[in-house]
């Protein structure tokens, strides 16, 4: 409907009111663009997927450590999950607290300290869970579980 009105009134020769009203037609065109693109955008480079995971866990009934040392992720996923979770040091000490552990328990580390230390302080064995859902920032971790009957 607008974009005929806008032609004819181009045609009848009132150029001047056309040229302004087309930046207010691509901006709501670019709004309507954004409100489509942008939540997807965000959940990719979210750390939601992971955090919805470590939530299920919890309700679960898993004990969920974090063996990350920078704060923004400590920060962001004790936000996410709306509870506090208890750290550890990422130390071979890791492998232990899970093998001890007579309950199910999870440890949150980065993918990139598992590949880098993992076979060396044999951690690597353990099943390891990540969201369905993948999104960049949460690729970026894997949950070590073991599962004692």
């Amino acid at each position: 409907q607008a974009n005929r009105r806008l032609r004819a009134e181009f045609r009848a020769g009132q150029r001047n009111r056309v040229f302004l009203a087309l930046p207010a037609v691509y901006a709501a065109l670019l709004i309507l663009a954004g409100a489509v693109v942008f939540p997807v955008y965000d959940y990719q480079r979210s750390y939601k997927p992971f955090a919805s995971l470590l939530r299920h866990e919890m309700d679960s009934g898993r004990r969920v450590i974090l063996a990350v040392y920078e704060e923004k992720y400590i920060g962001a996923f004790t936000s996410y999950t709306d509870s506090r979770i208890e750290t550890m040091r990422w130390s071979p000490d890791i492998r232990k607290k899970i093998l001890e552990s007579g309950a199910p328990i999870g440890v949150l580390v980065k993918t990139k300290d598992l590949k880098k230390h993992g076979a060396e302080w044999g951690i690597d064995g353990f099943k390891t869970l990540r969201p369905d859902a993948k999104g960049y920032m949460s690729d970026k971790f894997r949950l070590l579980v073991n599962d004692p009957k």
